[in-house]
């Protein structure tokens, strides 16, 4: 487990790539904050990282949008704060 301990936030992570991303650092013992502008793909991302017995919570976040960042990172340090 590579990335026991660590937090990792991925963007993109709704479908493709960043879902497949998400999964794997998952896989390798990371939290992971899964961010994307739709709610309900990310939601199947989380169900399929804890169903494998992984830790991830979604974040809507749309990275062209500094607000949306913000938040983004806040939910990152609240992860952090809750996988400790």
């Amino acid at each position: 487990m590579r990335l026991a301990n660590k937090v990792a936030i991925v963007t993109g992570a709704g479908v493709g790539i960043g879902a497949a991303t998400a999964r794997r650092m998952a896989e390798e013992g990371a939290s992971v904050v899964v961010a994307a502008r739709r709610l309900e793909l990310l939601q199947e991302v989380v169900a399929e990282i804890e169903t494998a017995g992984g830790t991830a919570m979604a974040c809507v976040c749309d990275v062209t949008d500094e607000e949306s960042r913000s938040e983004e990172r806040r939910v990152g340090k609240e992860c952090v704060r809750l996988c400790r």
